[in-house]
């Protein structure tokens, strides 16, 4: 079964059908003409995929969206018309404008580029130089999408991305170049752009912020824990001094001074250490 354009119920909609090994005798399976049936997926049994953590900084707000190479174009041998497309040739000056995504409406254009989107304009986000090797790098905020466009050093563009695209949060988006293969090792691979990207977009305050609340608690809590250890202290020392003070009213019921005049001057000086542990007890409640 295989998604086709051109199903019966409508001229611009996706089918599923079945078909020969030639691609003859097709057999429609199910086509709604009020949706694309797109990329399906048969219902069957099959082992569990791996888990894989995420290797994403989520406390980022933006990512990098880079491109090895601009003038990179139309080399992909599986590329075929319409989509061929001519190289690029150097020229100084070049830059990238990058457009994020403003809503506009609910309506929905078929459009070539804007198929099952919904009714959006472009808003200038910014530009990034093209760096001698034909790379470029900015940094553009994440879960957001985006559309851009090269330029030369008048303003002229040169080439136009037709869809919407976007980044995730940290993440570093690179691209060979337009439709050229995906080894990494065609054209110039240097990418000189990556090593410092383009800032079109700030750096989100929240994270230093909740960085600084979290250090804030750390510190309260290390001053919480400091005056229960000296009320602790305190209390350890008060509970001495009763248990000196019930020895020696045991010795004075014995008829012994002798013992009697050791334990409260044992209780003297306990009751001086625990005066000392309530005056500091009290100077670290203050404010």
């Amino acid at each position: 079964a295989a998604a086709v354009a051109g199903g019966p119920a409508s001229s611009r909609g996706f089918a599923l059908v079945v078909t020969d090994p030639d691609g003859n005798g097709r057999r429609v399976l199910h086509d709604d003409p009020d949706l694309w049936e797109w990329e399906p997926v048969e219902v069957a049994a099959r082992p569990m995929p791996p888990v894989i953590p995420s290797a994403l900084d989520t406390t980022k707000t933006w990512g990098v969206l880079n491109a090895r190479d601009v003038t990179l174009r139309g080399i992909n041998p599986f590329v075929t018309e319409p989509d061929v497309q001519g190289g690029v040739l150097d020229r100084p000056g070049m830059k990238v404008r990058i457009y994020r995504s403003k809503r506009v409406g609910t309506g929905v254009w078929y459009g070539y580029a804007q198929v099952g989107y919904s009714a959006v304009e472009q808003t200038l986000l910014g530009e990034a130089p093209v760096a001698a090797d034909g790379s470029f790098a900015a940094r553009v905020p994440a879960n957001t999408p985006l559309t851009w466009e090269l330029v030369d050093a008048e303003g002229a563009v040169l080439v136009k991305e037709r869809f919407w695209n976007q980044v995730l949060p940290g993440q570093v988006q690179t691209c060979n170049g337009c439709h050229s293969p995906h080894s990494g090792v065609a054209g110039r691979t240097t990418n000189l752009a990556l090593a410092a990207p383009s800032i079109l977009v700030a750096e989100d305050p929240l994270p230093d912020k909740a960085s600084a609340a979290l250090d804030a608690a750390r510190a309260a809590v290390a001053k919480a824990r400091e005056r229960f250890d000296a009320a602790a202290a305190a209390a350890t020392v008060a509970s001495r001094v009763v248990s000196r003070l019930a020895r020696a009213e045991q010795a004075l019921g014995k008829a012994d001074l002798e013992m009697a005049v050791s334990e409260l001057s044992a209780t003297l000086r306990l009751a001086r250490r625990a005066a000392a542990h309530a005056s500091f007890v009290l100077r670290r409640l203050r404010p």
